[in-house]
């Protein structure tokens, strides 16, 4: 009977040793798949950079755009968390932009687009989190679209 009972405790122990407490779930050590997409929740053009979305968009004033932040599910995330970097990029010419965070939502920053720039400029942008979150990937590498993709894709979803 001993020799059973020290069986299911090792047994238990295995088991237990084979799970991780992550923000108090127990998990296997199995990356859990979580369900997200990168349709537009704003009417704007969806970038991955790592964990976290960045959705970008032309707004009804003129040269300046909104892009805001979001984590792997979409919930939004305050902008400050990351080290944001948004260049213009026309032919050889990088230019970093001037942003501020907007004052009506946390996960919104506006960039100003009042510089110049042909038809063919696109957007580097770039999201490193400050402090980044166990398990969570934090992408430095920038994504680039397109200017001329984010003023139609905006201008497209306006008329909707």
């Amino acid at each position: 009977m001993k020799f059973l009972k020290m069986v299911w405790i090792g047994f238990g122990i295995l088991s237990i040793s084979q799970m991780s407490f992550s923000e108090g779930v127990v998990t296997k050590h199995k990356k859990l798949k979580i369900p997200h997409n990168h349709a537009s929740m704003a009417g704007g053009s969806v970038l991955m950079l790592g964990d976290y979305h960045v959705e970008i968009k032309a707004t009804k004033k003129a040269n300046t755009l909104e892009l805001f932040t979001s984590d792997r599910v979409r919930d939004p995330v305050d902008a400050n968390l990351f080290d944001l970097k948004v260049v213009l990029v026309d032919g050889a010419i990088k230019t970093p932009l001037k942003f501020e965070q907007s004052k009506d939502l946390k996960s919104k920053v506006l960039v100003d687009l009042s510089l110049g720039h042909s038809a063919n400029a696109s957007l580097e942008i770039s999201a490193s989190r400050i402090t980044p979150i166990k398990g969570e990937v934090s992408s430095t590498s920038p994504q680039s679209i397109k200017l001329k993709d984010v003023l139609k894709s905006s201008n497209s979803r306006k008329r909707l």
